[in-house]
């Protein structure tokens, strides 16, 4: 039974809420209207955005120091793509393309404010190739088909930033002022000129490459630090891995003017490729030192240990070595070598990685297992008889220097090769393309997004309005917690509401009557309603100590007078004396 009462609540109030909103249907939709009304004002004029995007592919290949080492000693260069990404958004790279492209100058004609940017933006769109007359008389502002490209612009660094003004002239003449009027200078596209700055040490210098705009419009030029174009081209360059573990990057911008961006993401995915070219390349030069270096320390050794084996045979004629010591030889020729080579490949990974990285750890730990096994290999040369012994070590040291030394010899020509033609690894998949269709903006989803928040603001505003109201509208209400009669409930009554506002004009109808509710529209609701309590009072006041009626209310314009004057005119025309008094 509980259940069933909440419900029934819970049904009550919702039609209420229902009710609520039909009731104040016209404020919802006008909020929304107005709302929906910005939204598709905002989808008609912002400027077209245009997204701009490029692929590379990005790939690691094993690195080692040469072919003289075995699989398991080789290390992968595996850089994380992130790293990638922070290499192609560093300042080495994204400045390459700002000297390249001077996004570090910013040029732009000037507009009549916000709506003569959007008159000029739908006049260029329509009229391509052409420039708009001036409107409204405002010829020194651009209306539509204005251009203009600055390749280069010099000038001390304590003007970094500041604004100047550029006025085209006829036949490609333009004025360039500051905006205090301190600095003018005139010049001819295509020309570049120098204009020396008083109390300066460098000059204003400037290169107008393509104006197109009429006589006397004025276009404003600055120019930025080479650090803040960089990082303002950071902050719009968006570098990503397409799909995880592929070594796909997509390069990203978006921009409203889409020829620059798309030269900017070429230029900026070329930079990074001959940087990675450079790079092995560089790399491939370092390798090819070292093993040089390698090589002539070698051939020395091979050289210094052939004489002193043949100064000793020499001395102490030839020695033949049986079988178990031909053994000894070759197993301890074997460790000396990789050894040596082990040796080396730690010192070329030293170039990159310090002793902790773990490539170096597992090269030492390797080297450290190899010399324990060549302590017990020569723990048994020395129970060979001493001339054996001194012969072996000579042999010993002669092969391992040739095998050495043949090895560095392969791998230095190897490297050689490998720089004449040295590839980077990554290539670009796509370059970017100038787009068609803007990206940006979205006009279907701002019309309906401004409709949908339009609606629930009207709601939410409804409901605040509604809550902000301290009053009792179940009638219920009063006789459950005030323990009070309710002899009547009044609608509000429309035909009253016009009464209202024509009664300053007169206080009586055409025909005399007065302006009263009761007396002009007797059928209305509200009338209907202080009929019903003209009757109830006929019962209430059998009881009642005298014939005074008090009509109150907890706030001005609660309808008091109305309620007063209507009753006492139903109550007079039931033949009842009635003296209305006014007590405010």
């Amino acid at each position: 039974m509980k259940n069933d009462v909440q419900e029934s609540r819970d049904e009550v109030n919702f039609k209420d809420l229902i009710g609520i909103l039909i009731n104040d249907k016209w404020s919802i939709i006008a909020i929304a209207s107005i709302v929906l009304t910005l939204g598709i004002a905002k989808a008609m004029f912002d400027p077209p955005v245009y997204k701009i995007d490029a692929l590379l592919k990005v790939e690691k290949k094993p690195k080692s120091l040469g072919d003289f080492t075995s699989t398991e000693e080789k290390f992968v260069e595996d850089i994380p793509i992130l790293a990638e990404v922070a290499i192609i958004k560093s300042r080495m790279v994204l400045g390459a393309a700002v000297e390249k492209l001077s996004l570090d100058i910013v040029a732009y004609p000037n507009y009549y404010s916000f709506f003569g940017k959007i008159i000029a933006r739908k006049f260029t769109a329509r009229n391509k190739g052409t420039v708009s007359a001036p409107l409204f008389g405002y010829s020194e502002f651009a209306w539509g088909g204005e251009k203009i490209k600055v390749k280069y612009l010099d000038l001390p660094t304590s003007w970094m930033g500041r604004k100047f003004a550029l006025i085209s002239g006829e036949d490609g003449q333009f004025t360039v002022t500051h905006t205090n009027k301190q600095f003018i200078a005139e010049g001819q596209v295509g020309k570049p000129f120098n204009v020396p700055i008083e109390g300066e040490d460098t000059s204003f210098t400037l290169l107008v490459e393509h104006l197109k705009a009429r006589p006397g419009t004025h276009f404003t030029i600055s120019k930025s630090t080479k650090l803040h174009a960089i990082g303002s081209l950071q902050k719009r360059l968006m570098v990503r891995e397409l799909e995880e573990q592929t070594g796909i990057l997509s390069f990203t911008m978006e921009s409203e003017t889409p020829l620059l961006a798309m030269q900017t993401v070429n230029h900026i995915a070329d930079v990074y490729v001959r940087h990675n070219v450079e790079q092995k390349a560089g790399d491939a030069e370092k390798a090819l030192m070292f093993l040089k270096d390698q090589v002539d320390r070698v051939k020395n050794q091979l050289e210094a240990s052939t004489i002193a084996l043949n100064k000793f045979r020499k001395e102490k004629g030839s020695i033949d070595f049986n079988a178990e010591t031909q053994e000894v030889l070759s197993t301890v020729v074997g460790l000396k070598t990789k050894i040596t080579f082990l040796q080396q490949n730690k010192d070329e990974l030293h170039r990159n990685f310090t002793s902790s990285h773990p490539s170096v750890i597992a090269i030492d730990k390797k080297i450290t297992r190899l010399k324990n096994q060549l302590y017990s290999n020569n723990k048994k040369i020395e129970n060979l008889p001493e001339t054996q012994q001194a012969i072996l070590k000579l042999t010993r040291n002669v092969t391992v220097d040739t095998q050495l030394y043949t090895a560095l010899l392969k791998q230095l020509q190897a490297i050689k090769v490998t720089k004449a033609g040295t590839i980077g690894d990554v290539r670009i998949i796509d370059y970017a393309v100038l787009p068609t269709i803007p990206f940006k903006p979205r006009k279907p989803q701002i019309v309906l997004i401004s409709l949908i928040l339009g609606l629930l603001l009207g709601i939410v505003v409804t409901l605040v309005r509604k809550a902000s109201k301290q009053g009792v509208e179940d009638p219920k209400l009063i006789e459950n917690q005030l323990n009070l009669p309710v002899y009547a409930t009044i609608p509000h009554s429309d035909f009253q509401q016009v009464l209202n506002k024509n009664l300053g004009e007169s206080e009586n109808d055409e025909d005399g009557t007065p302006k009263i509710l009761a007396l002009l529209s007797n059928d209305d609701p509200a009338i209907e309603s202080l009929r019903s309590l003209r009757t109830t009072f006929h019962f209430a006041l059998l009881e009642a100590k005298n014939n005074i009626v008090l009509i109150c209310g907890p706030s001005p314009d609660i309808g008091k007078s109305f309620v007063a004057t209507n009753l006492a005119v139903l109550l007079a025309n039931s033949g009842k004396k009635i003296l209305l008094i006014d007590g405010d």
